[in-house]
């Protein structure tokens, strides 16, 4: 079966949640002896360029005006516009080993910009000329136009910006872009059961079937051996100034839904009856200037006993996880809920919120706690501090849990979805 796979986060220099998801279900697809093919949006369409995009997630440098001349451009050329590349096996990198996953490129320069712009302006279905493909896979909701012979599979991850901001202009635009999914797919990819029922919350006459197929865990084999010498995590922790067993974490995106503020707050009012720090990892929102101003507080020393690690790597994400006494996860909105998850994985017991998608995810594996109580994520997290006991039985549940979002598992799913769609 041969499949166009399209993802702009993949092009991301800090790969998020769904650059994860997307180099999951890119791995899974070619376990079931798909062809995949990477859409993608580089300036040109020369291998090595293409290649070092997704690397580095080196920037287009085109201003707004020149996207939108590009998009005045691109409905005059057509499927000109659109540039097929064979991926050289011996170019790829370890910066991108997904690729090894991946056949081919079609490359259109600034393809997913123009797709946003032809949403907010043009208010209808973007074409994607997709002769010769089977399938058109996309990472999240997209209003599409494909070529006759080519079905649709999309990915709902949530519909958070329905919900927090959706008569701002972003979140109107992305408002026609899943209410084109849901008109325009033959398949719906739901990452949770919740984020299912809130699609059908706001669109309830959804005519493409919506099948949940959760998202493994994104440790790899490589990883997973990596964190299981101790002499890397220790290396790891050492950068950082970290001893194993003595930090709550939380790594993650550093945005207002993550819920930072009230965990800072609640550290702080038991920190008086620990004697270990609280570390914050992953890259800061520039749009919440309240909670950028507390991180840069805390980069400054201001807050005792906080620290804040900037992004990491990914090696050095599960090296932190491994080593932490615990993680602590209070966001007030997921659509899946990855982080808690590969805690558990790496056999670190894990305090969550209690909203949305995450009592799914998480199951009785978690320390639940409201995510608006101050006093009841402080208690939780003395709790787990003094009770050894309490912290392993956590660690063996949370082994037990995360059998559920196994690859094998998933393998099994998108090869049931696979049929489907071409029945």
């Amino acid at each position: 079966m041969k499949v166009l796979f399209s993802s702009a986060d993949l092009e991301l220099k800090h790969k998020r949640g769904i650059g994860f998801y997307s180099k999951s279900l890119l791995k899974s697809l070619y376990d079931n002896g798909c062809e995949n093919h990477l859409l993608t949006s580089c300036e040109s369409s020369r291998e090595t360029d293409i290649i070092s995009k997704i690397s580095f997630g080196k920037n287009n440098k085109y201003t707004t005006k020149n996207k939108l001349l590009f998009l005045v451009r691109k409905t005059l050329i057509a499927n000109r516009f659109f540039k097929k590349v064979v991926l050289n096996k011996q170019k790829k990198t370890e910066e991108a080993p997904f690729l090894k996953y991946v056949k081919g490129f079609v490359n259109a320069t600034l393809v997913f910009d123009i797709e946003y712009f032809w949403n907010k302006f043009i208010k209808a279905r973007f074409r994607i000329p997709t002769k010769g493909f089977d399938v058109m896979i996309t990472s999240i909701p997209s209003n599409l136009r494909v070529d006759k012979g080519t079905k649709l599979i999309q990915t709902l991850h949530d519909v958070i910006p329905l919900e927090e901001s959706p008569l701002s202009g972003y979140g109107k635009v992305i408002r026609q872009m899943v209410k084109g999914m849901t008109e325009n797919s033959d398949i719906i990819l739901s990452v949770s059961e919740y984020s299912k029922n809130r699609l059908l919350s706001f669109f309830p006459e959804t005519k493409a079937d919506i099948i949940v197929t959760h998202q493994p865990i994104p440790v790899y084999p490589e990883e997973e051996q990596y964190v299981q010498d101790e002499s890397n995590v220790i290396r790891d922790l050492n950068k950082f100034e970290l001893q194993k067993g003595k930090y709550f974490l939380y790594v993650g995106a550093i945005e207002e839904r993550k819920n930072i503020l009230t965990l800072i707050e609640a550290y702080n009012e038991v920190k008086s009856q620990l004697d270990i720090p609280l570390v914050i990892a992953g890259g800061v929102s520039e749009v919440d200037i309240e909670l950028h101003n507390k991180i840069e507080e805390i980069k400054r020393g201001d807050i005792s006993g906080v620290k804040y690690l900037g992004y990491v790597s990914n090696t050095e994400k599960l090296s932190l996880l491994k080593g932490s006494l615990s993680f602590v996860f209070v966001s007030f909105s997921e659509g899946f809920g990855l982080p808690p998850l590969e805690a558990m994985k790496m056999g670190t017991p894990v305090i969550c919120s209690n909203k949305t998608s995450l009592p799914e995810v998480c199951g009785d594996a978690a320390l639940l706690v409201e995510p608006t109580d101050v006093g009841e994520i402080g208690r939780k997290m003395l709790e787990l501090y003094q009770n050894p006991i309490l912290r392993q039985d956590l660690i063996q549940r949370g082994y037990e849990n995360v059998k559920r979002f196994s690859f094998e598992s998933y393998n099994k799913k998108i090869s049931d979805v696979l049929r489907e769609v071409m029945r």
